[in-house]
């Protein structure tokens, strides 16, 4: 398994962690655990930290997460997902494209070069954080 799910209470928010060659069931199966944590503990912030991927699955295997499996499992769409990016750049550019699917589809995803930009993102409850959630507004 290349992946770990875990409650962090002290932040109050859900940290998975992904490595090494995730493949598509991998994903579909952290997906499915991340939303049932979620559900059981009632956070709605997770930190995604894909740092050390190495293969993540393809444009065309991701899109069904926004599009069917988000939906399907009951997901909150309230929840703010912070997403590290791998280095490897072919695994990033499959997460640069699911996280415009998810904000295309309503979902706040949202990526980051590394765990303290996505941390400070991610438990930053100020107006401009709703504002990237996908508000359009202007912040002046």
């Amino acid at each position: 398994m290349s992946w770990t799910v875990k409650h962090n209470p002290l932040l109050g928010i859900i940290e998975v962690t992904l490595s090494g060659l995730h493949t598509a069931t991998e994903q579909r199966d952290s997906v499915t655990k991340r939303i049932s944590v979620e559900k059981e503990t009632g956070t709605t912030r997770t930190l995604i930290d894909a740092s050390e991927v190495e293969e993540f699955p393809s444009v065309s295997q991701v899109i069904d997460l926004p599009s069917r499996l988000y939906p399907e499992l009951g997901a909150n769409r309230t929840s703010h997902i912070a997403f590290v990016l791998p280095v490897s750049e072919t695994a990033r550019e499959s997460v640069q494209f699911l996280e415009t699917a998810c904000v295309n589809r309503g979902w706040n995803l949202k990526t980051f070069p590394d765990r303290k930009s996505a941390l400070d993102w991610l438990t930053d409850n100020t107006a401009s954080n709703k504002l990237d959630a996908g508000d359009k507004r202007s912040r002046t």
